[in-house]
């Protein structure tokens, strides 16, 4: 993440905001123990290629079992992260000291995108509901990546050919690059589970009319892009690993693009997968920052 800040001054607020977050989210992942998961059998051959992934994502983690342990770890982090919901914070903190804040309420209706359960959630904590959103999100992500890494032997010899997640059903946040010949890969946006798909086709609606997609780049970083769907007007940003000048981490690459993010949404367009900073606003950016070159070209 300090390299992402040296490379691209312009992102720098945000990358130095999820830092430590990052950071802390990942020991934590470390430190959760091995999951069994004897009840959830190998998919059906034919139902998986067909395109039905191998579990819901409210399957994968029973947040309930290291609640407590993942608010005292990464509250802090995001306090010192994230300033501005210090407050919302302490709020959430005191409701989960005292019980009020019922996890597995919480994670059903995150899971299940029930808005309008999330703000009355909030409005009884005295919480903006979109910092909830986001403080619960953080909570969840390491528990559900831990579980998706114990899935992936059940799947590895199957075919997959999907734009969303082969193990949860998600779509992704990023695309990648790499090997030789290149072959592209993308990640899931909420267990971050990594496979191969075709390169040439949008993950949102298949399209693979090469005269309805666009990428664009910034000039002197152009292993790193967005690429843009005119079909459905979503876009992906995208890193060629092979092509960075040194050893990147993928898990946080599309943190340090978020540039290209602001960009694309600048144009009209919708990120494939809502996450945590990719719904952005140009004063997210660093004002100090030097302005940006686009360059842009049509097809794959």
């Amino acid at each position: 993440m300090e390299g992402m800040m040296q490379e691209v001054p312009a992102s720098e607020n945000i990358v130095r905001a999820f830092s430590e977050l990052y950071a802390e989210r990942a020991r934590f992942k470390a430190e959760l123990p091995r999951l069994a998961n004897a009840s959830i059998p190998p998919p059906n051959p034919f139902r998986f290629r067909q395109g039905v992934p191998l579990v819901t994502p409210e399957s994968l983690v029973d947040l309930a079992a290291s609640w407590e342990k993942a608010a005292g770890r990464l509250i802090p982090a995001m306090a010192r992260g994230f300033p501005k919901i210090r407050e919302d914070l302490a709020h959430l903190k005191l409701a989960l000291e005292n019980g009020s804040l019922d996890p597995r309420q919480c994670l059903h209706a995150m899971l299940h995108g029930d808005d309008e359960e999330l703000e009355r959630i909030a409005f009884d904590l005295d919480t903006d509901s979109q910092a909830l959103k986001f403080v619960l999100g953080q909570f969840m992500k390491p528990c559900i990546e831990k579980q998706a890494e114990m899935l992936k032997p059940l799947i590895q010899d199957l075919q997959w050919t999907k734009g969303y997640c082969p193990i949860c059903g998600t779509l992704p946040e990023l695309s990648f690059i790499k090997g030789e010949p290149a072959e592209k890969w993308l990640m899931c946006a909420l267990c971050g589970h990594q496979w191969r798909f075709a390169i040439m086709m949008c993950p949102f609606c298949e399209n693979l009319d090469q005269e309805q997609t666009e990428l664009f780049s910034i000039v002197g970083r152009e292993h790193e892009r967005a690429e843009l769907c005119h079909m459905c007007n979503r876009y992906m940003v995208s890193i060629e690993l092979g092509k960075r000048p040194t050893e990147h981490a993928v898990e946080a690459a599309s943190l340090g693009m978020v540039h290209l993010d602001i960009v694309a949404q600048g144009r009209g367009f919708l990120p494939v997968a809502i996450y945590a900073w990719n719904v952005v606003c140009p004063h997210h950016v660093s004002s100090s920052a030097k302005p940006l070159t686009i360059q842009k070209k049509w097809k794959m």
